[in-house]
C-alpha cells in the first residue's frame, strides 16, 4: 500500500475518477467532483491511497492562515475510503492522516484541523483518536 500526493497527472486516471464517483454516490454527497475535486487534484491538494496503482482511498486539504491565531494549517476537506478497505486492521483511513501530518509539517503548518467526515461515525473518531488528534471544536493536532 503507498500513499502519495496528487499532481497533474493524477487527472489523466479513470480509477481515480470511479473511485471519486464511488465516494460520492456513497457519501449520498451533493458535490460534483469535476468542479469541485479535480482541481484540488491538479494542485497537489490530495493524497490517495493505492496498491499496484488501484486507488482505493483519498484525503483532500486546503492550507490555510487562521485569521484570529495566524497560525498556517492545513485543513482536511473530505477523507473517503472505498467500503472494502475499511478496517482497522487494514488502516487506510490513519496512514491517509499520517501522511496528511507528513505534508503539513513539509508545507509549514502549525496545525491540521479534521474531522469533515465524522458525521456521528465513532469509527472515524477512533481512528483520529489513535491518530494523536485530540477534540476541540473539531479534531485538531498541534505540530
Amino acid at each position: 500500500m503507498q500513499f502519495s500526493r496528487s499532481c497533474r497527472q493524477d487527472l489523466k486516471s479513470e480509477a481515480i475518477v470511479e473511485m471519486l464517483q464511488a465516494g460520492a454516490k456513497a457519501a449520498n454527497a451533493p458535490w460534483d467532483y469535476r468542479n469541485m475535486v479535480l482541481p484540488m487534484i491538479a494542485a497537489g491538494n490530495a493524497i490517495i491511497a493505492s496498491k499496484d496503482g488501484v486507488p482505493f482511498g483519498f484525503v483532500f486539504f486546503l492550507k490555510t492562515e487562521m485569521p484570529f491565531t495566524k497560525r498556517t494549517a492545513l485543513i482536511e476537506q473530505l477523507l473517503f475510503v472505498l467500503p472494502k478497505h475499511r478496517g482497522s486492521t487494514k488502516n487506510v483511513a490513519g496512514g491517509l492522516l499520517h501522511m496528511l501530518e507528513r505534508v503539513a509539517r513539509e508545507e509549514g503548518a502549525q496545525d491540521i484541523f479534521a474531522g469533515s467526515s465524522l458525521n456521528n461515525n465513532e469509527e472515524a473518531k477512533r481512528v483520529y483518536n489513535r491518530c494523536g488528534f485530540k477534540t476541540t471544536y473539531a479534531f485538531k493536532k498541534e505540530l
